[in-house]
């Protein structure tokens, strides 16, 4: 015979003496034909969509940027380190109308684009 402490902690917590949620009520504290559920909005209903949306797209975009991101680190940064390279180089070297404040500029834009790729990365891979 069971004490009355377990018959009430079975009541309250099921047979395996762990609470059990139902739409975060207690079993305890109502039921499932008494419940009412709230009704959604067409803001939670787009919400919901968008956020469905973002979890189908982010992992093969995802996979695609890792995939593709030692090409692109690769061709950035020669880039950007070339045009660094060849803007001394012509500046030292005294080409007339050579535009080095662009070449840099360009350069240095380059080297963002890399930032941003990154950026990009640990954005999908959240």
């Amino acid at each position: 015979m069971l004490s009355a402490s377990v018959r009430a902690m079975r009541a309250t917590c099921g047979p395996y003496g762990v609470t059990s949620y139902v739409d975060g009520f207690r079993h305890g504290h109502a039921t499932h034909s008494r419940m009412q559920r709230p009704k959604m909005t067409a803001d939670e209903v787009f919400r919901g969509a968008l956020w469905l949306l973002w979890r189908v797209l982010r992992l093969p975009l995802s996979v695609f940027l890792v995939i593709l991101e030692p090409v692109v680190r690769f061709v950035l940064g020669a880039l950007a380190l070339l045009g660094v390279l060849v803007a001394l180089f012509f500046k030292a070297y005294g080409v007339p109308h050579f535009p080095f404040a662009l070449m840099l500029g360009v350069s240095v834009g380059l080297g963002l684009m890399l930032v941003g790729y990154h950026a990009l990365l640990r954005l999908f891979a959240r």
